[in-house]
């Protein structure tokens, strides 16, 4: 049986923000975490994407977050993805961890 892989929410200065099942959820979470909508996104290989979140109107107010499969994040991001990530609760998703 094959494993299915999980989404990786990731970002530069906060490392693993999340683990989601599809790319549609993390997308969903990034969604409703910033209160924005998707701008653009950029796929740089299978599995592996950078979106933009912001106001729809083309200003420079939003974020991005890097959404990938966890058998890519593996590659790329071990150092972070060891440290578990910083929204770890299914019940309470955009609720930190404690450190």
């Amino acid at each position: 049986m094959v494993k299915k892989q999980q989404w990786m929410i990731l970002d530069w200065q906060e490392g693993l923000v999340r683990i989601e099942p599809t790319r549609r959820a993390a997308v969903a979470w990034c969604t409703g975490y910033a209160g924005h909508q998707v701008e653009s996104r950029d796929k740089f290989r299978d599995g592996a994407y950078r979106y933009v979140f912001g106001y729809g109107d083309g200003s420079d107010s939003g974020f991005s977050q890097f959404i990938e499969r966890e058998d890519i994040a593996h590659r790329d991001w071990s150092e972070a993805l060891a440290k578990g990530p910083k929204y770890p609760y299914a019940d309470r998703p955009y609720v930190q961890r404690e450190s």
